[in-house]
């Protein structure tokens, strides 16, 4: 899928949306799902997994995931919808009678999107190759990223390897409306339940039991590792 906001109306290949002096144009959208609730039409590509509305999960299947999608949509609504369908997707909303649309990623970014950003336009894609040959660098190395890829593994929030090419932050919203483009970042609470000295003293002796259990008697060494998922 692939979106550019700008001033420029050029011929459409796609689906085109105007707010004021600006066009929003939405293609390669014909794998996409796509579900209308209020006014509001949703295109979302990627793969949907399962959708919570309520306290309940409901696995998707190829018969109910449109369905899936226009509940999460209808009690959500664009901003919630990342938090109610898991996923790995990117979704495009327009809403023509507010003359606002917006872009958004699943809420782990699994489903990867490249943009680029410019006074004189928006673009995004979920594949690099379109998004490197808009960026006005021409597809020049983000040696800062690049640095950090190779001593860490990964490259810093909203990075990519090539300059002018970023990618959305966890929980961002990018907005168009015909005062242009926002980028909105909900900011959601982290609730971390306290352990009770019995389940401390639980863990305590789980890990003690591994730990030992796996040691030598002489020559034990310790390995460090800077990723969460070693962790």
């Amino acid at each position: 899928m692939k979106l550019t906001f700008s001033k420029s109306s050029g011929s459409p290949a796609g689906l085109m949306f105007k707010f004021g002096a600006h066009n929003l144009l939405v293609e390669d959208v014909a794998s996409a799902h796509h579900v209308e609730i209020d006014g509001v039409q949703l295109f979302l590509e990627g793969e949907i997994h399962y959708a919570t509305v309520g306290e309940h999960a409901t696995y998707a299947t190829v018969a109910n995931t449109n369905e899936l999608i226009g509940n999460a949509l209808a009690k959500y609504g664009p901003v919630g919808f990342p938090h109610a369908i898991e996923g790995a997707y990117v979704g495009v909303w327009v809403n023509r009678a507010q003359a606002t649309a917006g872009l958004f990623c699943d809420a782990q970014n699994r489903r990867w999107l490249y943009c680029n950003e410019s006074p004189q336009a928006f673009f995004a894609s979920t594949q690099l190759k379109d998004t490197v040959a808009r960026a006005s660098s021409g597809g020049r190395l983000n040696q800062y990223a690049l640095y950090s890829y190779l001593l860490l593994g990964y490259t810093p929030v909203a990075e990519t390897l090539y300059q002018g090419v970023f990618r959305p932050a966890i929980d961002e919203h990018i907005v168009f409306s015909v005062a242009g483009v926002s980028h909105k970042v909900e900011k959601r609470e982290r609730k971390i339940e306290p352990y009770e000295k019995p389940m401390i003293d639980r863990y305590d002796s789980v890990l003690t039991d591994a730990i030992q259990s796996r040691a030598a008697h002489s020559q034990n060494y310790i390995l460090n590792s800077g990723g969460w998922d070693s962790t």
